[in-house]
């Protein structure tokens, strides 16, 4: 069981088992870093994509949304090395980013490290 799975046809039938390196920005550590829109209380809907986390698929895409958003300008970045036992992933931008849901109980942070 993935996390999100809690509502219908979730994760998406479309998500599988995309094994790379991936990308997150996160405030200061790796502790609660991956937390769902939805676990954060920052979702707009009860939606499957809410229960996610959102990951970046590349460096270039990292950087681009650094001189986007004021918010990531200075955000560390955590680096994850997933394989196919840490969940499934749903590209819904190419080249830019993705959904991940991860199984129930599994700590990311134990496939991440922080980029200083």
């Amino acid at each position: 069981m993935y996390i999100g799975s809690d509502l219908d046809n979730c994760p998406p039938q479309e998500a599988k088992s995309i094994p790379g390196e991936y990308f997150r920005f996160v405030v200061s550590s790796l502790d609660n870093a991956f937390k769902s829109r939805f676990e954060l209380g920052l979702h707009q809907s009860d939606s499957c994509e809410e229960r996610a986390i959102s990951l970046m698929l590349s460096r270039a895409a990292v950087e681009k949304k650094r001189i986007k958003y004021k918010a990531f300008k200075n955000a560390k970045l955590a680096i994850l090395q997933i394989t196919s036992e840490h969940g499934i992933i749903l590209i819904d931008k190419p080249e830019i980013h993705a959904n991940w849901w991860h199984p129930i109980g599994f700590d990311p942070a134990t496939i991440a490290s922080l980029e200083k």
